[in-house]
């Protein structure tokens, strides 16, 4: 098996309980940032917008079972050997097979060894394919994957452990929630200083410590 994209399971799982799944919001320490497909398209650079992609997953299935002459579903290794390997493939069948291993292994996990059938009618025809909305598919699987961990079952109310989704995004998220609130704390103190130093030239009043205390206050809010 190839391996996948690994963030640490503990982390994931802490991020992923700060996520309100209602609002589409990642919370940590009182701080608020949206989490929606535009987030997906920011880190990952997909396409948005577009056309939603259906789910029929007997149609999928039957198409890349004819397309690769197989009577049963191959496990995500059988793709990526015939990348790896480099087999003469045409460049339609080379495409599909690198879609599967990266929607498999990255945008669009799970904890199975098997592709999963949902999006495989993507590649039926594959002059719609850049038509369709990939930063909002990708987000719907991951939300659904974090909503599943949270309650801590998913399908036969089996228990999950892991998140079935592209913790990657999930992670790069936090790292810029923090990066624009450094920017905006940085820009705060900076602008508040110049204030206090333009103010403080302009008024004999603040030099007391009660109405520079007061001055402060107000600056921060600014």
């Amino acid at each position: 098996m190839y391996d996948k994209c690994v963030v640490p399971a503990r982390f994931i799982k802490w991020l992923a309980q700060h996520v309100d799944v209602c609002t589409s919001e990642i919370i940590v320490n009182g701080k608020f940032i949206p989490f929606n497909k535009m987030s997906v398209h920011k880190v990952l650079g997909i396409p948005i917008g577009g056309d939603s992609l259906s789910v029929d997953r007997e149609i999928g299935k039957t198409f890349i079972l004819s397309r690769f002459n197989l009577s049963t579903l191959p496990p995500i290794r059988f793709f990526g050997d015939k990348i790896k390997n480099k087999q003469l493939l045409a460049d339609d069948d080379m495409f599909i097979c690198f879609m599967i291993v990266a929607l498999s292994c990255f945008l669009c996990p799970n904890s199975n060894t098997y592709p999963s059938t949902k999006y495989m009618i993507a590649f039926k025809d594959l002059s719609c394919v850049g038509n369709i909305d990939w930063s909002l598919y990708i987000y719907e699987w991951l939300i659904d994957a974090v909503r599943k961990l949270c309650m801590g079952v998913g399908k036969s109310f089996r228990p999950i452990h892991t998140l079935d989704g592209c913790s990657y995004v999930l992670a790069v998220s936090l790292i810029l929630l923090n990066l624009q609130l450094t920017i905006i704390i940085y820009f705060i103190v900076k602008y508040s200083y110049l204030k206090f130093y333009i103010m403080s030239k302009i008024s004999v009043c603040f030099c007391c410590f009660r109405s520079v205390l007061l001055f402060c206050q107000l600056a921060s809010l600014v």
